[in-house]
Parts: C-alpha cells; structure tokens; sequence
C-alpha cells in the first residue's frame, strides 16, 4: 500500500514537471474571443446595425405608445357622455389594440435577440474556423480561451493576429432581420 502510494506521487509529480509545450514540439496558444468579437469590423459593424433597428423600433413603438395614450384619454372622456354597450365596444377595441401593441413589441425584441445571437454566431465560427488554420500552420495543440488564464506569458497569445485575420476574412456583416 506505501509502495502504491509513493509510486502515485512519484507519477504525479513527473507529469507535473513535463510542460505544456513539450509535447513533440507542438505549442499552447491563447486567444481573447471576447476582445475579437467586439472589437473586429464585424463586431462593430452588427453593432451599429442593432442599435439602428433598435432606434428604429423605439421611434415606432413611441408613436404607438402616444397614439394609445391619446386614445385612453379620449374614451375616459367619452365614458360619461356615451352609452354603455357602445362605451364597452369601443374599450374592448382599445384593450385589442393595447394587446396587439404589446404584441408587436415582443415580436421586434425577439427579431433583434435572434439577429444578434444568430450575427455573433457567424463570427464566433469564423473566428474558430481561423485558428484552427492558425493552429495547424503554428503546430499549436491547444489553443485555449483567455477567459480561463490567471496568467499568460504574452508570446502566447495570438489574440491580435487572429483579429486582424477576422478584419481581412469577414470585414463587415450585413444582419437580415
């Protein structure tokens, strides 16, 4: 049992002191997704093409928000002045319309939510697609995310290389909403 045991601790030890970048001369590399994404052309790009639908969708859900406010206000005034069956018609058409309202902001949030998810989709697979090219060229084994990395001798990481690879492959994007 003591003989497993230092052999086990013997084992782990000489793992433990083999580097990462020992293996058969192929290296480690890490790269900064989240950098890539935001600050390539493409990034920039769907950005300003969501902040443009989403003004765009503002200014229309404004007018409707002020034509039911205006709405609101006049059948309160007519409530006292007009009979109840025809009061109750038309309050039953300004709670369709209220709904129909809500309903149209719903739908334009989850085309702007999908637009965006499905557009940083389309990076993220470029990005992966190039470094894995950059990986088979450099003879990297492992290529790892920056998000998990206390510490990084800079040599290593390749963040602005495959940035500016991104820039040349994909430098706008065009969203179908």
């Amino acid at each position: 049992m003591n003989r497993f045991f230092t052999l086990t601790i013997i084992a782990s030890l000489i793992m433990l002191s083999v580097p990462l970048n020992a293996h058969a001369g192929k290296t480690t590399a890490v790269v900064d997704l989240v950098k890539i994404i935001t600050q390539s052309k493409a990034g920039a790009d769907i950005k300003k093409q969501l902040l443009e639908k989403k003004s765009e969708y503002q200014k229309i859900v404004t007018q409707k928000e002020t034509d039911l406010k205006t709405k609101e206000t006049d059948l309160l005034n007519k409530k006292s002045l007009t009979a109840k069956d025809v009061f109750d018609k038309e309050a039953a058409a300004f709670k369709d319309e209220v709904a129909e309202t809500k309903k149209f902001v719903h739908t334009k949030l989850v085309s702007l939510e999908k637009a965006q998810t499905e557009s940083m989709q389309k990076i993220s697979d470029k990005t992966i697609e190039i470094i894995k090219e950059l990986a088979k060229k450099n003879n990297y084994s492992l290529v790892v995310r920056r998000s998990v990395i206390v510490y990084l001798d800079d040599g290593i990481d390749i963040t602005e290389t495959v940035l500016k690879e991104l820039n040349k492959k994909l430098p706008s994007f065009k969203i179908s909403f």
